[in-house]
């Protein structure tokens, strides 16, 4: 039914954009948002989303790829798994919405007085303005935190926990 819709309209005017596409993502446009074409076919329209999303480009299995052979370093399937999850998920640490998320795993590790545990006594890189100082002026480390995040910060749950629950 959608191809014979399809190829009724394609000739009238209003369409004819459809002819001069460089890419299918013209018509899926049309498809997806005119009632006209997706009331005919929903459920078809709702498995295809569901097919086009669980498909992976080649860049993105390279990508990932990439992020793998930097995480098996230790030789330790388990090990190398997890950090590969994270290191593919996660915001990258430079970006505002990595430290609530960081914050939070910390808290789920630790309890929630993480902070307890961890104890820096260097009065010298203090005093100079600490590691995280000279992090911030660089001029690597304002391009990265100008880069765009794989997902957007409402993906991370980083909204605290009630308090008393570990």
């Amino acid at each position: 039914m959608l191809s014979k819709l399809l190829t009724e309209w394609a000739p009238r005017p209003g369409f004819q954009s459809w002819n001069r596409a460089t890419s299918s993502t013209v018509i899926m446009k049309t498809v997806f948002t005119d009632a006209r074409f997706y009331s005919c076919c929903k459920n078809y329209l709702y498995l295809w989303t569901h097919m086009a999303t669980k498909s992976m480009c080649e860049a993105v299995v390279e990508g990932m790829g990439g992020v793998w052979d930097r995480c098996d370093r230790q030789g330790n399937w388990v090990t190398a798994t997890e950090e590969a999850v994270i290191a593919w998920n996660a915001p990258q640490p430079y970006h505002p919405v990595a430290v609530p998320f960081i914050n939070r795993a910390l808290e789920n590790w630790g309890g929630l007085n993480w902070e307890d545990r961890f104890h820096h006594n260097d009065r010298s890189r203090a005093q100079r303005g600490g590691i995280g100082a000279s992090l911030q002026r660089g001029l690597v480390m304002t391009r990265k935190k100008a880069e765009t995040q794989r997902l957007p910060a409402e993906c991370y749950d980083v909204r605290p926990k009630p308090r008393g629950h570990n």
